[in-house]
């Protein structure tokens, strides 16, 4: 009884060490991640993060160092009834195409940028209806930024 005792709780440590080394080998992947851009609540994809914010709420874009902003794409608007669920959900066929432009214009070549999802700043293409924006950029060496456009 002792030995399957023992044989019990050795393999409860040894799971434990797996499971250990499993959660610290998640955290460094994740550390590797956030050194080469980061958002609050964003996700990323093949380098490319996306990410969004509710109307009148703020965000800021992050790239790590010797790297900075390039945007694949941005929405003002409201395309889903997912993302901001909360207000008035009147619409979710709803896009500003203006947006990229503007966010590129306000990020792209910079290593932070700080935008807020407003009317006044994106101008309102669905009366009625709360809106969020929704960003999608890659960090890029610093020595790329010669081919973005619009780089101020």
């Amino acid at each position: 009884m002792k030995q399957l005792y023992i044989y019990i709780r050795f393999k409860f440590y040894y799971v434990s060490l797996k499971m250990k080394t499993l959660f610290l080998f998640t955290c460094l992947l994740l550390l590797f991640e956030v050194g080469e851009s980061w958002v609050w609540g964003g996700s990323s994809w093949y380098g490319t993060t996306t990410t969004s914010i509710c109307q009148n709420q703020k965000l800021t874009l992050h790239c790590g160092h010797g790297r900075v902003i390039k945007i694949r794409h941005a929405n003002y608007g409201r395309t889903n009834y997912f993302t901001c669920p909360r207000g008035n959900l009147h619409t979710d066929d709803c896009e500003s195409s203006d947006t990229k432009e503007i966010v590129k214009k306000r990020c792209n070549g910079r290593r932070k940028c700080t935008l807020t999802a407003t009317n006044s700043i994106f101008g309102n293409p669905c009366h009625g209806t709360t809106k969020y924006l929704e960003v999608t950029f890659k960090c890029i060496h610093d020595d790329e930024k010669r081919s973005l456009k619009n780089v101020k």
